[in-house]
């Protein structure tokens, strides 16, 4: 079973509980939900661009991932 903590922070935009998960668990921003989304894009949808920031200088391959909807 896939770990989605850090797509479920993101999602209720849980600032401490992101910080934390990206600080101790680092490989979760490329976990992708049943869509294929990945941290970068529940980050975009929520529009907090700090996150947003922070996601993408971990990994800067999310930037290419794509979605189910492409």
């Amino acid at each position: 079973m896939t770990d989605l903590s850090l797509l479920r922070a993101l999602d209720s935009q849980d600032r401490v509980e992101t910080e934390r998960l990206l600080e101790e668990e680092p490989l979760q921003v490329s976990v992708r939900d049943p869509e294929d989304r990945v941290a970068l894009h529940y980050a975009a949808e929520t529009m907090d661009l700090e996150m947003f920031k922070k996601i993408l200088e971990s990994d800067l391959t999310l930037l290419d991932c794509e979605d189910k909807n492409g």
